[in-house]
């Protein structure tokens, strides 16, 4: 909620209403997402259009003094809890960073790779704000808090901002002397305005209530007010809304605001002694005396007749609420007994918070047994009965009723009542208690409600307790006019003080109401206080676990002693076996040294053996490829001599057919008796010189075969040159 923060300073609805506040540029990221970054337009606090994180690392750059000078302020959560340098887990973390880490932290960010640092990753909600020297080297706490009753307090002190924002790591030696410091007046002012524009801010266009908030403000070098972070920030529960506004009021509107009110002083001699003649007659010592408050003194003789008066009676027991009842007294009833039905249902008549500290017990049919009555002078006489099935419990603390008189939307304290007798009776077919105040009673002097006309008070001695206002003791002290803030424990001063018998001032009527105010109950602390508590709590726990930790630590440091001793004791044996070991080894080394260098000369004597072998290999080899080459240029030749044989034998094949084509023109030519003899001795040519073609021919192809041949055999012979190439190699 804290690191969100910044986003309860920015108006974004569109209304054009801004925040006059001036604040560093900070960036909202959540992981490896910019989802926002903050900045100043005019001294308003507004977004940043299109934000990207090369923008925002430019925008560092021009405010910071070089790469290794403080340039921005990392704020995240931690997850990992360091006890040595005071940081629990879950806490908020401030890390100064110069310009070269912020720009490897953001390249980091902008490839979508989580950072990681030493109290966990920034996985979560994280701020990167830039650095902002302070003109006074301080910072400046703004603590707010509003109670259940609506009031708000301020408590505003400095503190040394080196301690927190260092770039290295503080210890808790280094920040213990930076205790809080006093602030002039016009500064606390300053921040004290600058804090509440901030929570009205917030309630006004965020619908959010603030319980508490803790902010840090520091002076620029300009001397101009920053908003520098929130360390702290609670918001008002279901329970406190409901007590603080109607079920009408809306989130975020205060129903009433505080008022000031005329708070009498009390001079050390107070109370005055008062003569005996004044006195009324002694009462009862068994019973505590009846009171009346003071309140009416204010507003003595200004009226003359009584009018209707609203009351409301409450019973209490100790700090636990009973019940209460309001009714109206009216001087045309001359005298009324009344039987007053009390209530416990919400929401109250009077507010209280202790009606909210605890749910009431279920009561059926609790009723209070009252009588009033009108007197001459503007006397009203309440006389307290008894009340029946109220709802105690079970302790040593005695029943009391309180009678409150109501101006306006106010409730003030007229008489409290003495502690009632508890009497087991059978009612209604049960046995209930009853609690009896036997006949106490009282007499008030309400005349400031008639006329305003005024009119001397009565003198007419009465024998029960009353006060009468001219009659009554004046406070010898002048009055002043106190804040909300100045009020003991947020009520009027006459809320917790009554007047006795005598017109004195007293204090032990609402004494018990006034110590459990000053307690800070569930129903008046802020829950910012529960929150620092808790911080507080686990700080004083880590600091415990820390000593047990340590006690644990001294403890097992002493059984490390031994047990090095003891590891000592077994290197030393170790050490000597270790030495034997060694010995022999060497020695076993000497003679596997020997054995492999006998093997070595072998081994020489083998490869020069095999080197030589392989040299003749390859000469013959070479050999071989020699012999190869030279029946290759054989079989070329073979080739082309076979080539002009076939020539050769196709022109005798074509001569021959020309022949026989011309011995057939040369027979048609002769004559038929020459055609015979001319046939035969061409035929005889013919057969002569077929003869010797047939001769050559047949001396071609024996040549032809012997050729064929010789190319078989070369053939097989290259085919057997590889294998015995090989064989020799292997050989």
């Amino acid at each position: 909620m804290e690191l969100s923060f910044w986003s309860c300073t920015c108006n974004d609805s569109g209304s054009g209403v801004l925040l006059k506040q001036r604040i560093p540029e900070v960036a909202l990221f959540h992981g490896c997402t910019l989802e926002a970054w903050y900045h100043n337009v005019n001294g308003l606090i507004t977004l940043k259009a299109n934000p990207s994180i090369p923008a925002f690392l430019q925008q560092l750059g021009t405010t910071s003094l070089g790469p290794s000078a403080p340039a921005s302020i990392l704020r995240f959560e931690s997850s990992l809890g360091k006890s040595r340098e005071g940081i629990p887990t879950q806490s908020l973390v401030a890390q100064v960073l110069s310009l070269q880490k912020t720009g490897e932290l953001l390249e980091r960010v902008a490839l979508e790779e989580t950072p990681t640092l030493e109290s966990g990753n920034l996985s979560g909600l994280w701020t990167l704000q830039s650095y902002v020297e302070p003109r006074y080297g301080i910072r400046i706490l703004s603590l707010y808090s509003c109670d259940a009753q609506l009031e708000e307090r301020s408590d505003i002190f400095s503190h040394r901002f080196r301690p927190t924002y260092e770039p290295s790591a503080t210890t808790i030696e280094e920040t213990g002397p930076d205790g809080p410091r006093e602030l002039e007046t016009p500064y606390r002012q300053a921040i004290e305005s600058k804090t509440l524009g901030i929570v009205r801010f917030a309630r006004e266009y965020h619908n959010l209530d603030l319980d508490g908030t803790m902010l840090e403000f520091i002076f620029d070098l300009r001397g101009q007010i920053v908003l520098h972070g929130c360390w702290a920030m609670s918001l008002c529960n279901q329970l406190g809304f409901r007590r603080l506004r109607p079920a009408s009021a809306q989130p975020g509107v205060i129903w009433r605001e505080p008022k000031a009110f005329p708070v009498p002083k009390v001079a050390p001699q107070w109370p005055p002694a008062v003569s005996t003649g004044s006195r009324g007659p002694p009462l009862r010592p068994a019973k505590r005396s009846a009171s009346v408050t003071g309140i009416f003194s204010e507003m003595a003789e200004k009226q003359h007749c009584p009018s209707m008066c609203e009351f409301l009676l409450e019973f209490w027991q100790a700090d636990g609420f009973l019940g209460e009842v309001a009714f109206q007294c009216h001087p045309s009833e001359q005298s009324d007994l009344r039987v007053l039905k009390l209530t416990q249902q919400r929401p109250f008549q009077r507010a209280d918070g202790r009606k909210f500290m605890r749910e009431p017990p279920p009561q059926d049919g609790a009723v209070a047994v009252v009588s009033t009555s009108w007197s001459d002078g503007g006397w009203l006489n309440f006389k307290l009965g008894r009340a029946e099935h109220l709802a105690t419990k079970e302790s040593d603390a005695q029943v009391n009723a309180i009678l409150w008189l109501r101006q306006g939307q106010e409730y003030v304290p007229v008489w409290s009542s003495g502690d009632a007798d508890s009497v087991e009776e059978f009612i209604d077919g049960k046995w209930c208690w009853v609690h009896v105040w036997g006949g106490e009673n009282v007499e008030i002097s309400l005349r400031h409600a008639g006329t305003s006309t005024p009119r001397p008070s009565s003198t007419t001695p009465r024998s029960i307790p009353k006060l009468d206002v001219e009659g009554a003791a004046t406070n010898p002290g002048a009055e002043t006019v106190k804040t909300p803030q100045d009020q003991v424990c947020g009520a009027t001063f006459a809320a917790h003080w009554g007047m006795s018998e005598e017109g004195a001032m007293c204090g032990h009527q609402l004494a018990f109401q006034v110590c459990q105010r000053f307690k800070l109950g569930r129903s008046t602390r802020s829950g910012l206080l529960k929150c620092l508590a808790e911080r507080v709590a686990n700080f004083h726990n880590m600091n415990r676990e820390w000593e047990i930790f340590v006690q644990a630590m001294k403890v097992k440091h002493h059984e490390a002693e031994r047990e090095l001793q003891h590891q000592e004791k077994i290197f030393r044996e170790a050490m000597e076996k270790y030495d034997s070991s060694v010995d022999m080894f060497q020695r076993s080394l000497a003679s596997c040294t020997r054995r492999h260098l006998c093997e070595e000369e072998d081994f020489r004597l083998r490869e020069d053996e095999d080197v030589a072998e392989a040299t003749q290999v390859k000469e013959r080899m070479e050999e071989q490829q020699q012999k190869l080459m030279e029946f290759q240029l054989q079989e070329e030749q073979f080739q082309i001599s076979l080539e002009q044989v076939r020539s050769k034998y196709n022109d005798l094949v074509a001569e021959d057919a020309r022949l026989h084509s011309q011995l057939q023109e040369t027979r048609e030519r002769r004559l038929y008796q020459q055609a015979e003899l001319l046939r035969q001795r061409h035929l005889q040519d013919d057969l002569a010189e077929l003869k010797a073609l047939k001769a050559k021919l047949m001396k071609l192809q024996r040549a032809s075969k012997t050729e064929q041949k010789l190319t078989a055999k070369f053939e097989d012979y290259l085919r057997k040159v590889p294998g015995m190439a090989l064989v020799a190699c292997s050989g």
